[in-house]
């Protein structure tokens, strides 16, 4: 058979999946201890209907956090009673509030006087908001880099509960808007390298709750959308340290990524380049995959 012409070869890249292995031979060293991801094949979903039930309250968390509330914004310590009458709430429930405020770290009770405060949780709450501030702090020079070396727009991702959202981004010469880009991007971590380098490291449960708020929604022909086929992409990111994906989210973008570590080696966050398209996505991908890959490792490193 004679070789395909370019037009012929962006049809055939079309119409396969890329994965890590197309990329790379090399295998990542990368050892965490939270447990063995590869059981992931057996993954099960939760059973409970996710969109069941949306839009209702629990009164219990409600009355709990408008204590939480009352006694933040509270100028001294406050008495059991001048809490429960604040809310209008029986001095009996508002005790057994306060007690599960107190034994999560969220309230704390002084003796003499019996009074609360806020406890303990709330600054340690603070202290990681703050550190995931300097992380996109430190990694912005970094994907500045990054973009410059590649030329291509460069980005950092992290998990807001199951969203994937996109924390910092450095635009180049690809012309990628990550404006449009981001667009989906919610509903997309099984069809995006960023999604899927920081997915393949979470532990089942945490894998099994995204799957199940997000879905495994179709963007293209390509896109991943049996609970199977995740599980084996996820495998071969963790085999080899790095996610791609070339036209799985979007027809004309590809993407490669790696995850971003935090001193006790679980993943934070996941940084990758974005680009478009062209005749020979395999050789594009592997031009940009060491220079992913050592800029998640100096991001990472300048963490600790």
């Amino acid at each position: 058979m004679g070789r395909m012409n370019k037009n012929e070869n962006a049809l055939a890249l079309e119409q396969r999946r890329i994965e890590p292995v197309d990329i790379t031979d090399d295998k990542t060293q990368i050892v965490l201890d939270h447990g063995s991801p590869e059981k992931t094949n057996r993954l099960e979903l939760p059973t409970d209907d996710k969109r069941a039930g949306e839009g209702v309250t629990i009164q219990s968390v409600d009355r709990a956090l408008s204590i939480l509330e009352h006694v933040a914004g509270a100028t001294r310590p406050a008495k059991l009673q001048e809490i429960a009458e604040a809310l209008d709430l029986k001095s009996p429930t508002c005790y057994h509030l306060l007690n599960s405020l107190v034994k999560r770290g969220f309230v704390t009770r002084n003796q003499h006087p019996r009074t609360y405060q806020l406890g303990p949780k709330i600054n340690e709450m603070s202290r990681r908001e703050r550190s995931h501030f300097e992380i996109r702090q430190t990694a912005i020079p970094h994907l500045e880099r990054l973009a410059e070396d590649t030329g291509h727009t460069a980005c950092m991702a992290v998990f807001s509960g199951t969203e994937l959202t996109i924390t910092v981004d450095v635009e180049a010469a690809s012309g990628i808007s990550i404006i449009a880009y981001r667009q989906h991007l919610s509903r997309a971590p099984h069809a995006t390298a960023l999604g899927k380098a920081i997915l393949a490291w979470l532990p089942e449960p945490q894998i099994a709750r995204v799957v199940a708020d997000r879905g495994l929604t179709g963007f293209t022909d390509l896109t991943i959308v049996s609970l199977g086929d995740l599980v084996e992409s996820l495998r071969q990111v963790r085999r080899h340290g790095f996610a791609v994906d070339a036209g799985e989210y979007s027809t004309d973008v590809f993407s490669l990524a790696a995850a971003i570590r935090n001193p006790a080696g679980g993943v934070i966050g996941s940084i990758g380049c974005l680009a478009r398209r062209n005749n020979d996505d395999l050789k594009s991908l592997r031009e940009v995959q060491q220079r992913v890959i050592a800029t998640s490792k100096a991001i990472s490193d300048a963490c600790c």
